[in-house]
């Protein structure tokens, strides 16, 4: 059986690692066998838990807003802390061990960052300390839901942008 790969956003192109299994996930997928259908602001990665060795999201995260506000039938409000509960989903789908990457537009590359008006998120290098080990604000982000348990394995600038690997712990 070959590993598999979940490209998050993949819109009309599902990624992967040559020689895996690629799956995909967008908004509007394309029409592709291994494609699903979700709104990731709201909605659960559609797949098992501990399905995945790797998980990708290129030039995806900026495109979910952090929170987002939500009203039941009687008008009353909540929060849904949208970047949490995906990470705690991409850890959830993820096998132990399995790796979740990541390129992501960053400040202070601000015409990169702010030109294209889908952008609803913004991160800086410091925003992965709320979300992998040895991040020094991971207490912070738990208080808000994360049960997520990464640990921060390579991160590095490509030019206005930044990848960065987490590990499933």
């Amino acid at each position: 059986m070959l590993p598999r790969s979940l490209d998050l956003g993949c819109g009309d192109n599902v990624r992967g690692p040559d020689g895996w299994e690629h799956w995909g996930i967008d908004i509007d997928p394309a029409n592709h066998p291994n494609t699903r259908a979700a709104d990731l602001t709201f909605d659960p990665i559609p797949f098992p838990d501990a399905f995945f060795q790797r998980v990708s999201a290129w030039d995806f995260l900026e495109h979910l807003p952090m929170r987002a506000w939500v009203a039941d039938f009687s008008g009353r409000r909540s929060t849904v802390n949208v970047m949490v509960n995906l990470f705690n989903e991409v850890w959830r789908v993820l096998e132990p061990g399995g790796v979740f990457e990541s390129f992501t537009p960053h400040l202070p590359h601000f015409q990169d960052v702010f030109r294209d008006p889908t952008h609803v998120s913004y991160w800086v290098e410091q925003t992965w300390d709320y979300f992998a080990h040895p991040g020094t604000m991971i207490g912070l982000t738990r208080r808000y839901g994360l049960v997520a348990d990464f640990s921060l394995i390579h991160k590095e600038w490509r030019g206005a942008h930044l990848y960065v690997e987490l590990r499933k712990g």
